[in-house]
């Protein structure tokens, strides 16, 4: 990908104090926002969340989510799901410092519920962590989810050319765009679907006539990892799930879904509402889990700059750590290394009247791509090359055989 054009600090350190600092990175700490920034000393570029104290169209709540460092959810005494954050009146923080760990214990007295959590600047990342034993809920209120620094590397609709990495499948990029109308947001547990909470059955959630058992099912999170990317070649930050994954969710908010921003963040959740069967026809009630999830939530960031900025950059710093614990083998190395190629020639495409056939792959192009690969020694190749067809790859009839000869011809097909 192109580097972008230069992307210049719109953050500052005004009204914060400096509390840590190692070799690559400086922590900053604002008791007044219930803040943090992040200073990247290699390239002195500043990452934080909102650039305004009261920004135009947020409201309070949102206001404070965005501003703080962590941000909670709870259930109240009637099971509506409320929302605080450090900045919010009713929340009380207490902030201690003990060389490059700083401890927070936060306190919703009106609700009873308390928890500590820590800010450690380590050699090369900052990490977040609560422990379950400093969990008390001692009122009305139970504690349903928690997030750190949820707007940390936020962006204003296009104000900065960039995006936001997602481990969907094989991975995604969401970019920053102008506010725009979606009907949700990306947000998947980092486990995929939980048959002991999540409902069985989803009918017509893809606007389909009949129940989504015949539907391919969506792609699930790869890793528990997600990150940000202001300016291609520039400045990045990679966040991963540490600890507590398996209660964890990753959610990514384009501008225009509820807020003009874009944001991303991983949600640890103790709590959720399910649905209790009460008869034997399967009707059932909703219900919230009576006892939380037991999990010890860590989240870890990570920056990069210059020409490792970018989501290339994520993949190999995160392959990196893989291996640094042992979880990756040794890399295989020879003359033989299989690869799968798999060519989409056409497929259809909507239109206003009549779907049309776009054409994506050429025969002589996939023919190209082999050669290409054979050149670099790579020989081991299997090729899938799919919808050569007239309708191209969902859109030709069952049996079809007809060649799309806008792709190709049948001889060149041969040859391929």
């Amino acid at each position: 990908e192109p580097v972008s054009a230069p992307v210049k600090n719109r953050l500052n350190t005004d009204g914060f104090v400096k509390i840590a600092e190692n070799a690559t990175l400086e922590l900053w700490l604002s008791e007044q926002l219930y803040s943090m920034r992040v200073v990247d000393k290699q390239s002195g570029y500043v990452w934080g969340s909102l650039s305004e104290e009261k920004p135009e169209g947020l409201n309070k709540k949102w206001t404070a989510m965005a501003h703080s460092i962590c941000t909670f959810e709870y259930y109240d005494e009637q099971n509506n799901m409320q929302r605080l954050s450090l900045l919010d009146k009713t929340v009380k923080s207490d902030f201690k410092q003990n060389g490059r760990t700083l401890s927070c214990t936060v306190s919703a007295e009106k609700i009873g519920l308390q928890f500590t959590f820590t800010v450690e600047l380590t050699e090369d990342s900052i990490d977040f962590s609560l422990k379950d034993d400093s969990i008390k809920e001692n009122g009305s209120g139970r504690l349903k989810s928690v997030y750190f620094m949820p707007f940390f590397g936020c962006s204003r609709e296009d104000e900065i050319n960039g995006y936001i990495f997602i481990p969907d499948g094989q991975g995604a990029l969401m970019r920053f765009k102008k506010a725009s109308t979606y009907m949700s947001p990306f947000e998947k547990r980092v486990y995929g679907f939980d048959a002991a909470l999540d409902k069985i059955e989803t009918a017509n959630n893809l606007m389909s006539n009949r129940p989504n058992d015949y539907l391919a099912s969506l792609p699930e999170i790869t890793f528990p990892v997600y990150g940000v990317v202001h300016g291609s070649g520039q400045n990045a930050f990679f966040a991963e799930i540490k600890n507590g994954e398996e209660s964890a969710v990753i959610l990514a908010y384009p501008a225009g879904m509820v807020t003009n921003y874009n944001w991303a963040a991983a949600r640890f959740d103790y709590r959720v509402l399910y649905e209790k069967p009460v008869g034997r026809e399967g009707a059932g009630i909703t219900k919230i889990q009576e006892n939380r999830n037991k999990i010890n939530a860590e989240i870890s960031f990570r920056f990069l700059s210059g020409g490792s900025a970018n989501y290339s950059g994520m993949a190999v710093m995160y392959r990196d750590i893989l291996k640094g614990r042992g979880v990756l083998g040794k890399e295989r190395i020879d003359d033989n290394i299989p690869l799968r190629l798999d060519i989409v020639a056409s497929e259809i495409k909507k239109s206003l009247i009549f779907n049309k056939n776009a054409e994506l792959t050429t025969v002589a192009e996939a023919i190209k791509m082999s050669e290409a690969l054979k050149e670099s020694n790579i020989k081991n190749l299997t090729v899938s090359y799919k919808g050569w067809q007239k309708g191209g790859l969902n859109g030709s009839k069952l049996g079809e055989l007809s060649v799309n000869k806008k792709v190709g011809s049948l001889a060149e097909l041969e040859k391929l």
